[in-house]
């Protein structure tokens, strides 16, 4: 559980609300290291810039980049 809470969803603009619903639909709650992020959208928006980079570029291979944040998840007690 995280020891921050994220933002109040309905305070959000339309843009990070539907990122955080699509990210429920698709894996049952926002994520969390996002979600607390977006408590600045600054912030926010450099790591998903940052992380979009990365998968576009294809530096990593699919199952590689799936490996490591499995095993992220498991160094943080987070279920994946």
């Amino acid at each position: 559980m995280a020891r921050i809470k994220g933002p109040d969803i309905d305070k959000l603009d339309t843009r990070l609300k539907k990122i955080f619903e699509a990210q429920a639909g698709q894996y049952g709650q926002p994520l969390t290291g996002q979600f607390i992020a977006a408590h600045s959208p600054e912030i926010f928006n450099g790591m998903r810039g940052m992380f979009g980079a990365l998968h576009k570029s294809g530096l990593l291979e699919p199952a590689l980049r799936n490996l490591l944040n499995r095993h992220v998840a498991l160094i943080n007690h987070c279920p994946y």
